[in-house]
């Protein structure tokens, strides 16, 4: 294979098969491929990829680094680190590791989970078979390997493609669904504890030979584990890791550090170490064997798993226009018990949120480029036909009545009830969208150009560029009057993304060259600029913002949350999916679609996934941040796919 000879398989993934192989050189190292099967198919192509950019982004000496690779090659290939070691399975399982040689290998997968959670991923597939025992101490690898479907859903037949005596409780899919929560960091806590007991015993913590996969997650589930045979101190801080509740479970800095303490006194009396926080008392794992071998109960077991439905029912889909229709996204606006779209080339339609069915529709719009639609008192379209001018148009939202037309030649604006527009004169105008009656107009005297950049529900804010820098106003919107000005010598590269109700101007900052986001920022008329730096540029993402803090979500799957004006970054979460739609904060969640239709929704607070909708299998696959943001209202969430069909989902309460 070009610069490297292959010697001889390692092992085989779910999305891959490993080689050791030696280059020109003589030296060895691993290479991993993905199955010839999937080479031709985007979407493990994509993951693939994935896979080898984010194991690059971590600097450990307990993980092997990547040394080369390809993802564009016609069977994506990863080259990284050889290690002639035996994994911890085949030491274990032949002699348990006492004193300090159990210290050791406790100590260097805790620091390989700390610089993994460092940049905000999570391993998901810790296991003994995957530590590996080098003469330098262990080293993690397969990272990333439970991405594919095949590793990170439990199955509904007898056969368990993945390691169940390794999950923590929180990875067992709640009765009723087949989607396994999102994996946290405290998962990776969990797991570790596992191949420490491991290591110490030979056996995991909830290992039961023979036994029944749905015996196997009771018991992770039901059973305090025994740890009667793990020395201490090293006892508690396993006891403290493998609690039921993910939040009780310590962080892998926590880990580092207090085991770094036992090393350092080693051969001394033990530390004192923090007990786990009290639990209600589990049965003993015999007990619920003896439970589970009567045959009524585990058929029990077996057919509430084998009956696993998806979550986040997808109430209705809606084509809104044909595949062959061309080109043109469809906008959408929730409004209280209504929903209305418009289709370019096609129509403008008022949509029933309970059933999808159309409650009126006006094919007179056939502009072919994007319409966006927006509701207040009426529905207002902005159109333009090519060539042409563009328009608003407004409509009655009870029976679809076009009620009036005004020319657009400017940028524009719903406040309230007030429609305001500009042109490329310095004017200024408010209507009232209702009936379209005219309320006011202003007139500029420089011959610069007026952007409005966003509104409130009674007031609008406009920019005007110049040589000398950046002049802000805001205006109320049913007057015209001005309600104050700033002028800024400052005029960052930055694109406005919306106002919050205090009269913010929120702002996401381009790197002039690449034209990726650099910074995040904010404009007060009180204080005028504040930006606070990422930590690295995001190309293609789409970002939000909620009070002081901007939402980012790039195509590639990471999710953060950065405070503006601090520049702290809150939280940062990495995904398996390829985000395909903006993003959308609602109720102190985040919801976002994947590049296979489904619609994710995530905690504000902490990028934990709440829930994910079922599978959209008509959906094209879309790779880039390009889609319409996900909407919100009354209980429900409507989102439209790569190939312009609408659905809806009924929010969890």
């Amino acid at each position: 294979m070009g610069k490297y000879f292959l010697v001889r398989e390692l092992g085989r993934g779910g999305m891959g098969v490993v080689h050791e192989a030696r280059t020109l050189a003589g030296v060895s190292v691993v290479i991993k491929f993905l199955h010839a099967d999937r080479a031709h198919e985007p979407h493990y192509r994509r993951r693939f990829a994935r896979e080898i950019e984010l194991t690059r982004r971590i600097n450990s000496p307990f993980i092997p680094r990547v040394l080369d690779a390809d993802a564009e090659a016609e069977r994506p290939w990863m080259v990284t680190e050889y290690f002639s070691a035996s994994s911890l399975t085949e030491v274990a399982r032949r002699k348990p590791l006492t004193g300090e040689s159990l210290l050791k290998v406790a100590l260097g997968t805790a620091g390989a989970l700390q610089d993994i959670h460092q940049v905000g991923l999570v391993h998901r597939d810790l296991k003994p078979e995957n530590v590996l025992l080098t003469d330098n101490g262990p080293r993690v690898i397969d990272f990333g390997i439970s991405w594919t479907p095949e590793l990170s859903r439990l199955t509904r037949t007898e056969d368990f493609i993945g390691t169940p005596a390794y999950l923590a409780p929180e990875q067992i899919p709640p009765r009723g669904t087949t989607r396994v929560p999102e994996a946290t960091f405290a998962v990776d806590i969990f797991a570790w504890a596992s191949i420490v007991v491991f290591a110490a015993t030979g056996r995991a913590p909830f290992e039961m030979t023979g036994a029944h996969i749905s015996v196997v997650l009771m018991t992770i589930q039901e059973c305090a584990p025994d740890l009667s045979e793990v020395p201490e101190p090293l006892r508690n801080i396993v006891a403290q890791c493998l609690v039921a509740d993910p939040a009780a479970r310590p962080t892998a800095d926590s880990l580092v550090a207090q085991l770094s303490e036992l090393v350092d006194l080693a051969g001394s009396a033990p530390p004192a170490v923090t007990p786990p926080r009290e639990e209600p008392p589990r049965p003993s794992r015999h007990g619920l064997v003896r439970l589970a071998r009567a045959g009524a109960a585990v058929m029990a077991v077996v057919a509430t798993f084998s009956s696993w439905q998806p979550s986040g029912d997808t109430e209705w889909t809606r084509r809104l226009r044909p595949p062959s229709a061309g080109a043109g996204a469809a906008s959408c606006a929730p409004a209280k018990d209504a929903l209305f779209c418009a289709v370019p080339g096609r129509q403008v339609m008022r949509v029933a949120p309970d059933s999808g069915h159309a409650v009126w529709y006006d094919r007179s719009v056939t502009a072919q480029r994007s319409l966006t639609i927006e509701v207040s008192t009426a529905v207002v379209v902005e159109t333009g036909i090519p060539q042409q001018e563009s328009a608003l148009l407004g409509f009655d939202k009870g029976s679809g009545k076009q009620l009036w037309k005004k020319p657009l030649y400017g940028t524009h604006t719903l406040a309230g009830q007030v429609v305001v527009t500009t042109d490329q004169n310095g004017v200024t105008r408010g209507f009232r969208a209702l009936d379209g009656k005219e309320l006011w107009t202003r007139k500029k005297t420089t011959p610069n150009g007026i952007e409005i950049i966003g509104s409130t529900s009674s007031a609008f804010y406009s920019r005007e560029v110049t040589d000398s820098g950046v002049t802000f106003t805001a205006q109320n919107a049913g007057t015209g009057d001005v309600l104050w000005q700033r002028h800024s010598d400052s005029k960052p590269n930055a694109v406005p993304i919306g106002v919050t109700p205090k009269g913010t101007l929120n702002f996401t900052v381009q790197d002039t060259n690449s034209g990726d986001t650099v910074a995040v920022a904010q404009f007060r008329h009180d204080t005028g600029w504040t930006t606070a730096r990422l930590r690295e540029p995001v190309a293609g993402a789409s970002i939000t913002a909620s009070g002081d803090t901007f939402y980012v979500a790039t195509p590639s799957g990471s999710l953060l949350a950065v405070n503006c004006p601090t520049g702290e970054q809150r939280w940062r979460t990495e995904h398996e999916e390829y985000f395909s739609s903006g993003l959308t904060v609602a109720d102190g969640r985040l919801y976002l679609l994947d590049d296979e239709g489904r619609l994710l929704v995530f905690a504000a607070a902490s990028g934990a996934r709440l829930w994910t909708s079922s599978d959209h299998p008509s959906a094209s696959a879309v790779q880039d941040v390009s889609l319409p943001s996900p909407m919100v209202a009354d209980g429900r969430a409507y989102a439209i796919t790569g190939d312009d069909q609408l659905f809806s989902v009924g929010l969890p309460r």
